[in-house]
């Protein structure tokens, strides 16, 4: 495992005016695939997993993983739930999604490393729904609204992954957090030593050999969940048929239809 970067002295200066610095390391020469490194950490929701396809379902060359959960949002429709999963405090804002990640973003102030200007590092990363769109423009209301179902889900993580397929390199990073009202030598070295224990601790666990829980890792998603549709096979389809008669009588050239399947999974 390389240094991590950068020294002390460095991290000093780029806190002025900021409330995280990212610190960071690599392993090299390491093959591993994400879900491997769930099991090896542990991770704790909420978090992420980015991916990509390339030609052929091929992954794409880096994959990143969110570790460490630090703030979320969610919203539901006409309010936003901010929640702090350092202190466990949350709030509820009376505002649409795009409002909500504003709110969630505006609690950082992250330091900009010009070595890592070509990296992603961290930042909120979740989904937005399709109903989202009702906070921009007016739109019919054609199916119920389901007030339980998120709009969004965004959350930052303290720590990021970034699995490199091409150079065969894991990439830590962790953020030093600064407290707001820390201004003190001694603040600032308890927030860097935590951020660079954490990106050690992550790199050491990456690095042990053999099982996993009793049991060698097989890399696959474990089958046999039972999903249940929000529509019968009967209704869709019927949704499929009348799609037919439009087209032939020449009302629509396309339609895309869509069902929600939910699973219980751990």
């Amino acid at each position: 495992m390389r240094p991590v970067e950068p020294d002390f002295e460095s991290f000093r200066r780029l806190a002025i005016g900021c409330n995280a610095v990212p610190v960071f390391s690599r392993l090299s020469g390491i093959t591993m695939q994400p879900l491997e490194a769930v099991q090896r950490l542990g991770i704790e929701s909420p978090t992420f997993l980015l991916e990509s396809l390339g030609p052929y379902g091929e992954f794409s060359r880096a994959s990143f993983m969110g570790l460490n959960p630090i703030a979320s949002a969610v919203a539901r429709p006409g309010e936003v739930e901010i929640k702090d999963h350092i202190t466990g405090e949350t709030e509820t804002h009376s505002c649409d999604p795009w409002q909500g990640l504003e709110l969630l973003m505006s609690r950082f102030r992250v330091a900009q490393l010009e070595v890592l200007e070509d990296f992603f590092y961290g930042g909120a990363v979740g989904f937005m729904g399709y109903d989202a769109v009702r906070s921009l423009e007016r739109l019919p209301v054609i199916c119920p609204v389901d007030p339980d179902m998120r709009e969004m889900h965004f959350v930052v993580c303290q720590d990021l992954l970034r699995f490199d397929r091409s150079t065969e390199e894991v990439q830590i990073f962790s953020l030093g957090l600064i407290p707001d009202k820390a201004a003190g030598k001694e603040e600032l070295e308890t927030a860097y030593r935590t951020a660079v224990s954490r990106v050690e601790e992550i790199g050491r666990k990456l690095l042990e050999q053999g099982k996993v829980d009793g049991k060698t890792y097989s890399g696959d998603f474990i089958g046999g969940l039972n999903w249940e549709s929000n529509v019968s096979r009967s209704e869709y389809e019927g949704w499929v048929r009348k799609a037919k008669e439009y087209i032939r009588n020449g009302d629509i050239i396309q339609v895309v239809l869509s069902q929600r399947l939910s699973s219980d999974f751990e």
